[in-house]
């Protein structure tokens, strides 16, 4: 099956989850009266849990959970010991032990990019979202006169998620931007150690700094459920700033998944990626 095939149901609940975040938000936009059922359906969540287990902190639970994941991602970054470790028994030739990091190695990083490319194409419909719902902004104050702030502040959640959840799929392709000077002229085992490298010694320690300070960042926001600072604004900012701990535990879960690619390029297992245009890339 081709990776196309794979991202379409990913891409099918994308566009009707942004189908209907749209529908809801535009209602509640354009009939202020909205305003009310729409943040009751949102908290439903939190009340079922109140219901089920009374007694219950929903928002402190949720900080807790969170504190939880973060000691766990904590507890997993020893797998990132996986790909030197194999590259140096590959250089030993102590095929046994190789031959059983090759396979857990390979195993977590092809769940990985399975993952990161799921969500990459669920929030690739953000982009066509957001320019149907500018088109609709520009037309309404420019023709009609009139502005809807929940439309307004829709942008900015549909641009961080877009950019925010994809960055690991775009990772995944090797679709980042690159002031090339030299890797471009490199070969392919070159280049895999400059990517084994980056993401040891530039891309982890990054995410792992962005999860450590993030979490009281977003912990006070979920405590205060921080809304708009627009009255008629979406009152969502604390699900907003979750998106920075997200970010960077998939961008760290995607390095790890690239340091296995390029060990296994390095230690001469794996075939390298093949090269694609510039602009293509773009």
């Amino acid at each position: 099956m081709s990776e196309h095939a794979e991202d379409r149901p990913a891409g099918m609940i994308g566009f009707l989850a942004l189908l209907s975040v749209s529908i809801v938000f535009t209602a509640a936009a354009a009939a202020p009266g909205l305003r009310e059922p729409v943040l009751h359906a949102l908290t439903a969540p939190a009340r079922l849990v109140a219901v089920l287990l009374p007694g219950s902190d929903f928002y402190g639970d949720a900080s807790a959970a969170g504190r939880l994941l973060g000691w766990l991602g904590w507890a997993l970054t020893p797998l990132f010991a996986i790909p030197p470790l194999y590259i140096v028994f590959t250089a030993a030739n102590a095929r046994a032990v190789e031959s059983v990091l090759a396979d857990l190695m390979m195993f977590l990083a092809r769940m990985i990019d399975r993952i990161s490319s799921f969500v990459g194409g669920a929030v690739s419909w953000a982009a066509l979202a957001l320019v149907a719902i500018v088109t609709v902004i520009a037309i309404q104050r420019y023709v009609f006169g009139i502005s809807f702030t929940k439309l307004q502040e829709l942008i900015v959640y549909l641009h961080a998620g877009l950019f925010m959840l994809s960055a690991a799929a775009t990772l995944r392709a090797d679709g980042h931007v690159r002031v090339d000077v030299i890797y471009g002229g490199l070969g392919p085992r070159a280049r895999a150690v400059i990517n084994f490298f980056g993401a040891y010694f530039l891309l982890a320690p990054l995410c792992l700094v962005l999860i450590q300070h993030s979490g009281s960042y977003v912990d006070l926001a979920w405590r205060s459920q921080q809304g708009s600072t627009e009255t008629d604004g979406i009152p969502l900012v604390y699900l907003l700033k979750t998106l920075i701990p997200i970010f960077a535990v998939m961008m760290l879960a995607q390095a790890g998944a690239s340091a296995a690619h390029a060990a296994m390029v390095i230690a001469g297992d794996e075939a390298p990626a093949p090269e694609r245009p510039h602009d293509e890339m773009l």
